[in-house]
């Protein structure tokens, strides 16, 4: 594979899957001139800022697309909806707006992966026509045609690929809805175009927090919180199966945001394989069993002892917290733990995960239902 194309985004696709589509012009090579990153990795990520209350979004902001270069981010995802908030005239108001971010992250070696059709805003119905999922039933009418058209006229010229629709799926989309936005984006000049459908599209995204492969790229998670260890284990987990991760930051996630990226920074330094807790209890590569033989209960419960109680405050950010806090304790003497979801997991000398709930998301206090402590036993089979 060529050097030039290592770190943009197009590449990343090229042996991607294929559906009823035409074949795919050449990837866009790298824009010029390319900043000298430092910290950039041997295997391209993404970082998306998501949602309401992120500036920008559902764009990006300059000081946003500045922080993920430095943590060496190649790849990043914008939305032009067609929203209920923008105006009849994207040309003038929102096209702008778009040129800019997408022309910012060029000069920055990201690759932006623009999304045409909003499949959220329709089933929510707040895109700018109030259209529900009814109009995926057949072929996209003209108005969503000239949208299209607009969006990849607008960015052609920079670093970008396009994106059918933002979580389409949720629609049941017509295969005629679907190779209709894909042929008009391509007549308009678009290059590799992604789809969370596989029956259209040059490669396939997905949502959720398991391990991608090739070429599939995840460009939204399950909305859930995870810490700077997890989002690691994704990102080598991905590498090993030539897939593609972009870090999904919600509004949740500004506390924890500089420790991802700053642990994305020494990504390919190789972090202990032996202390990262697969996330995601509900995986199905997690084989339980009872929680009998527990050996690290009185390690957990030494570790919750160093760490006040918060009674009082039982939120979901709280608890997450607090767990957190443990797993650090229980890191700092040699034990291997994290938060997994909204339990402790931790790493017992038979290479088992022993699952504690040792917060109440009821009372704010520390748990103390022996069921619970621990509550299971877990193998990963990954």
């Amino acid at each position: 594979m060529k050097k030039v194309l290592l770190y943009g985004f197009a590449i990343a696709l090229l042996a991607c899957h294929k559906g009823n589509s035409p074949s795919a012009p050449d990837p866009i090579p790298d824009p010029t001139p390319t900043p000298v990153v430092s910290h950039r990795p041997a295997w391209p990520f993404g970082v998306v800022y998501c949602c309401n209350n992120n500036p920008g979004w559902p764009l990006v902001t300059d000081g946003q697309l500045r922080e993920m270069a430095d943590a060496g981010a190649t790849m990043t995802h914008m939305r032009t909806g067609p929203f209920e908030d923008g105006s009849e005239d994207a040309a003038a108001t929102t096209m702008p707006l778009l040129r800019h971010a997408v022309e910012t992250a060029t000069g920055l070696g990201i690759s932006t992966e623009v999304d045409l059709i909003d499949g959220w805003a329709l089933v929510n119905h707040v895109n700018r026509w109030h259209d529900g999922c009814d109009v995926t039933q057949k072929a996209p009418s003209q108005r969503y045609i000239d949208h299209i058209t607009l969006v990849v006229n607008t960015v052609k010229d920079l670093n970008v690929t396009f994106h059918i629709g933002n979580e389409m799926y949720r629609c049941g989309p017509s295969t005629a809805w679907l190779q209709g936005i894909y042929d008009a984006a391509k007549r308009a000049g678009a290059g590799r175009i992604g789809s969370d459908d596989s029956r259209v599209g040059d490669y396939l995204t997905v949502h959720g927090f398991s391990p991608t492969s090739n070429g599939t790229v995840l460009n939204e998670t399950d909305n859930r919180d995870y810490t700077a260890a997890q989002w690691v284990w994704l990102y080598q987990e991905s590498k090993k199966r030539a897939g593609y991760i972009m870090i999904w930051f919600g509004p949740s996630d500004d506390e924890r945001r500089a420790e991802i990226l700053e642990a994305m920074k020494h990504v390919d330094e190789g972090v202990a394989a032996a202390c990262i807790v697969p996330p995601s209890d509900d995986d199905p590569r997690w084989e339980v069993s009872s929680p009998y033989g527990a050996e690290m209960k009185d390690a957990v419960l030494a570790a919750v002892r160093t760490v006040p109680e918060t009674c009082g405050n039982p939120s979901f950010s709280n608890g997450f917290a607090q767990i957190e806090k443990v797993a650090a304790a229980l890191t700092s003497r040699g034990v291997c733990a994290d938060r997994s979801n909204d339990a402790l997991f931790v790493k017992n000398s038979r290479d088992k995960y022993e699952e504690y709930h040792i917060f109440s998301y009821r009372t704010g206090c520390w748990a103390t239902d022996p069921h619970v402590l621990p509550k299971n036993i877990w193998t990963w089979r990954g």
